[in-house]
């Protein structure tokens, strides 16, 4: 009697194991879609950008870069990059084209809450501002 309790707990352990592997995959799967989607319209900005914003955006600080998660009695709050003078209008389009990436300040603490998707996107971006312009940084 024992030994089937004890049997089931193993089939159960496993299947619960087995599931929160999934899940965890699911996850960072969605993560590099949203940082391969970032790094391609980060690509894309370059294109079209002045030479003065491109410089700007080789110097944005991306949101994790921002964050202090090393002191975890200090939150620093997240920065609305809608709001930037160079780039707001640029991050505004962005969060307007893609759904997930929709973010809001709180009305109770008047923080900006971004979600995780934002946060692969906008890693991606800057990547792929940085790939373009270490290939053509020489020819200019």
């Amino acid at each position: 009697m024992m030994s089937d309790f004890i049997e089931r707990l193993k089939r159960e352990k496993a299947e619960a194991e087995a599931g929160a592997e999934a899940k965890a995959e699911e996850r960072e799967d969605i993560k590099k879609e949203w940082f391969d989607t970032g790094k391609n319209d980060g690509r894309e900005f370059v294109k079209n950008a002045s030479y003065k914003d491109l410089q700007y955006a080789l110097d944005w600080e991306i949101q994790k870069e921002t964050r202090t998660r090393d002191i975890p009695s200090v939150v620093k709050p997240y920065i609305d990059p809608r709001e930037d003078d160079f780039l707001g209008d640029y991050f505004s389009g962005i969060v307007e084209k893609y759904d997930q990436l929709k973010f809001e300040r709180s009305e109770t603490t008047g923080l900006i809450n971004i979600n995780n998707y934002y946060i692969e996107w906008e890693a991606g971006w800057k990547e792929g501002v940085k790939e373009v312009w270490n290939e053509i940084k020489d020819k200019i």
